[in-house]
């Protein structure tokens, strides 16, 4: 009876290791240091006090885009409550949707061309090589990650 006793117990804390093990590399999120802030500053070799400055510039900035998602978001809410009472006019939400996302893409341009400024002369070519993969750094896919690739699975 002893070593059931051990081999049940044993058995049990595998189980519950392989569990935790799952929920730990499941609940793991991206580090910061893979995120695109980091991939931008490594790109353009941004000295100590660029990064300050860099980093300022995001805090300003998704301030910004914050407010704007905001608006885009309340549009989007009155477009679709239309969908329920038909007293919505689609077409001016629609332009209106159109104004606020152009906007947002005006203030993702004025801040990458804020961080150019921010580059010393030795760095413009970096920039111009990072001005390739913007796209890229920014998809959705790219944030998003494995999250998406799993969530298309289940469909």
């Amino acid at each position: 009876m002893n070593r059931v006793k051990i081999l049940i117990r044993a058995v049990a804390f595998l189980f519950l290791l392989n569990i935790g093990l799952i929920f730990f590399l499941v609940g793991r999120r991206p580090s910061p240091r893979h995120g695109p802030k980091h991939k931008i500053i490594q790109l353009l070799e941004l000295d100590s006090k660029q990064v300050k400055e860099y980093e300022e510039m995001i805090k300003i900035h998704e301030g910004n885009i914050t407010a704007q998602d905001e608006k885009i978001v309340a549009l989007k809410q009155e477009l679709y409550k239309g969908l329920i009472d038909n007293q919505v006019d689609t077409d001016s939400l629609l332009a209106l949707l159109s104004k606020e996302k152009t906007i947002v893409e005006k203030m993702h341009y004025r801040h990458f061309n804020d961080l150019e400024k921010l580059c010393k002369d030795d760095q413009k070519d970096n920039f111009k090589k990072l001005t390739k993969e913007l796209t890229k750094l920014f998809s959705v896919k790219e944030r998003r990650g494995k999250k998406r690739h799993k969530m298309k699975k289940k469909e």
